[in-house]
């Protein structure tokens, strides 16, 4: 459960570049509770932490919510605070 003043951050998409890097597709960022509802995801992938996409155990959690969701034809998810807890 999210807090007044809290941030959730969705990810919709994220491709593989050329140099299999991930590059940012398409991202929804929902300011909770001033935002409208998200749009119904699809089957979500749902990855929750303090994501500040700087470090590469970040990174490899949002690889894997990528590849899962990618695998199973459903919706890659991210979820962050901000302020951080």
């Amino acid at each position: 459960m999210l807090r007044r003043g809290r941030t959730a951050a969705a990810v919709d998409s994220v491709a593989k570049g050329s140099a299999g890097t991930l590059v940012e597709a398409s991202v929804q960022v929902i300011h909770y509770p001033d935002s409208a509802p998200p749009a119904r995801w699809h089957q979500p992938v749902l990855a929750l932490g303090n994501f500040d996409w700087l470090h590469r155990g970040h990174m490899r959690i949002v690889e894997r919510v990528t590849r899962t969701a990618a695998e199973r034809g459903a919706t890659p998810v991210l979820l962050t605070f901000d302020p951080h807890p």
